[in-house]
This record gives C-alpha cells, sequence and structure tokens, in this order.
C-alpha cells in the first residue's frame, strides 16, 4: 500500500519522527521549524568537530575530511581578511561549477561575517556583470569557465577577482588563485 507524501511528511516531522519539528514565533510570524540540529550557520559549521575524519565532500577522484575541510575554510577566510581586507557586511559573489571550492568560499564568507552572493554559473556574461554590480561585490570567486566569460568585467570595475582551479596556473599578478595542491 502506497502512502501520500503529505502522509510521510506528516510521520517523520511528528514529535516521535525523524524529523521532529515545532512552531516558532520569528519577527511576529510564526514558522513551522525542526526541533532539533543546529540554529545557526556557526553551529553548523562546527559541526565538524564531531565528525573530524569522515568524508565531508566527494568530488570525482577527491575525498575531503571534514577536517580538512575545516582548515581550507578557515585558512581562506583568513586571506580574506588580511589580504582581501574583506570585513563583516562585505559582499562576495561565487560564480562557479560545483567545485569543492564553492563550499569552501562559501563557509569562509560566511564564517567571517561576509555576505556570499552565489550566481548562477549559467548565466550569460551580461548576466553575470549585472549579478555583480547589482549584489555590489568586492571580490568575486570564479572558475575558468566564469573568468572567460567576465575576463573584461574586472578591467572595467574596481573587484578583485579569485580563480577557483585556473587552467593557466600563470594568470596575471592581479589574478589570484588557490586549490587543495
Amino acid at each position: 500500500m502506497k502512502k501520500e507524501i503529505e502522509e510521510i511528511v506528516k510521520e517523520l516531522c511528528s514529535p516521535n519522527g525523524e524529523f521532529p519539528t515545532k512552531i516558532i514565533e520569528l519577527n511576529g510570524y510564526e514558522y513551522l521549524a525542526f526541533d532539533w540540529g543546529p540554529k545557526t550557520l556557526f553551529e553548523y559549521f562546527n559541526l565538524y568537530k564531531d565528525h573530524k575524519n569522515k568524508e565531508m565532500i566527494v568530488y570525482e577522484d577527491e575525498r575531503w575530511t571534514y577536517r580538512e575541510a575545516y582548515k581550507f575554510s578557515s585558512a581562506f577566510a583568513n586571506s580574506l581578511i588580511n589580504d582581501f581586507g574583506v570585513k563583516k557586511g562585505d559582499r562576495i559573489a561565487i560564480a562557479s561549477r560545483n567545485y569543492p571550492e564553492w563550499i569552501f568560499s562559501f563557509i569562509a564568507i560566511t564564517s567571517i561575517g561576509a555576505i556570499a552572493v552565489p550566481m548562477n554559473s549559467w548565466w550569460t556574461s551580461k548576466e553575470l556583470e549585472y549579478g555583480i554590480k547589482d549584489s555590489d561585490s568586492k571580490i568575486l570567486i570564479v572558475d575558468e569557465e566564469r573568468l572567460n566569460r567576465i575576463s573584461s568585467l574586472y578591467k572595467k570595475n574596481n573587484i578583485k577577482i579569485i580563480v577557483i582551479r585556473p587552467d593557466n596556473k600563470n594568470h596575471k599578478n592581479n589574478w589570484i588563485s588557490y586549490s587543495k595542491n
């Protein structure tokens, strides 16, 4: 006998289900929220402590443990502050395919109080340019394919670019790159 999706969700989210929920009030509105788990991104990012040696990300033949992801994200967060002068509230755009560095960038950005601005990686050059300008991002994190789409943008605007997994490791001095290796 098949259960309807609503019935399954109701069971899963019941007080005795795997994902219990409760009604919370936030800014004068009532919401249905999970009754367990991290309440903030900071709490979520700290989950790595319980899973240090477990795999967090698998990408092709690469394996990244929670410890590696935390170390990489922390180092990148420090670089954003010390090398790029990022401050709380600064916007940093990410335009990349789903490389592991995408999530590491997101963790680094949000962990220092900056605002991650995810861009649609399918956007055209004009759409990317509009998104970057409209978001008032001071840094753009891109992979090589998106870099090729916005190559003239950095010349016209005062935006710093960080390249994920660049094809050509010998970019001009104003091109910053990072990767696991």
